[in-house]
This record gives structure tokens, C-alpha cells and sequence, in this order.
């Protein structure tokens, strides 16, 4: 779903625009894995931008919790040292590049709205088919 000037939701870019987004996350995966293992120095910048992107304009509120969990995923999986917490520094990364423009438009909005779901969706992935081995 696209938006429109009377302010219609936004949801997904382009195919084409996903394409680049897929590309941006993984070279932005490179960078977190870094970040993972130097947490303590990192997760005071990670709470003050995700913090900063709920009062930045244009921000869409509705994501905060969502992002939120996201960062508690990257603190807990880079503590553990577990691989995986790149997954969600990348998606973190990629919400800060885009927090540091200082307004979010409506091309930023279908970005994060893309880069948020497939990141959970990916993360979710992994703990749904850990949390079922355990049973």
C-alpha cells in the first residue's frame, strides 16, 4: 500500500526499493556484529536513538514497541554472544541512519515499515523453531 498527500497509511516500498534495503541491512550487519561485542560501550547510544526517534517528526508511533523489543533482542543476544544479534544491530542501524535525517518522510516510513517487519519476522523465525525444539 503506497500513501498518499491526504495522509493515507504507507506500508511497503517498491520491489526494487527492497531489493537495496536487503543490501543496506546486510552490509549494516557487518557494523552491529562490532557493536554486539562491545554492548556495554553501545546500548546507552541504542536507548538515547530509539528514544530520539519517537520525538522525531514524522516518526510512526505505532512502531516504538517494536523496535523496543527489538534492541532488548539485540542487548540479550550480544550479551550471550550469540550470532544472531546481528540481525537485530543491523535493523537498529539502519532505524538510526534514518532518526539521524531528523524527519521522517513518507519514503522513510515504507523503509521502516519493511526493514522493522522482515527483521521480526526473521528474529521470530529463529526463537519459534528454538522455543519448539525444547517441547
Amino acid at each position: 500500500m503506497r500513501g498518499s498527500a491526504a495522509g493515507v497509511a504507507y506500508w511497503y516500498p517498491t520491489q526494487a526499493r527492497t531489493t537495496a534495503l536487503e543490501a543496506e541491512l546486510n552490509s549494516l550487519e557487518r557494523l552491529s556484529g562490532e557493536q554486539a561485542r562491545r554492548l556495554a560501550k553501545y546500548l546507552p547510544l541504542i536507548s538515547h536513538m530509539v528514544g530520539r526517534a519517537f520525538s522525531t517528526e514524522g516518526f510512526p508511533q505505532h512502531q516504538i514497541g517494536q523496535w523496543t523489543w527489538v534492541a532488548s533482542v539485540f542487548r540479550i543476544l550480544a550479551a550471550a554472544d550469540d550470532t544472531e544479534a546481528v540481525v537485530a544491530g543491523a535493523a537498529l542501524n539502519f532505524l538510526g541512519k534514518r532518526v539521524e535525517a531528523g524527519k521522517i518522510d513518507a519514503t522513510a516510513i515504507e523503509d521502516l515499515n519493511w526493514a522493522l517487519d522482515s527483521t521480526v519476522r526473521r528474529l521470530r523465525g529463529r526463537y519459534d523453531s528454538v522455543r519448539h525444539m525444547g517441547r
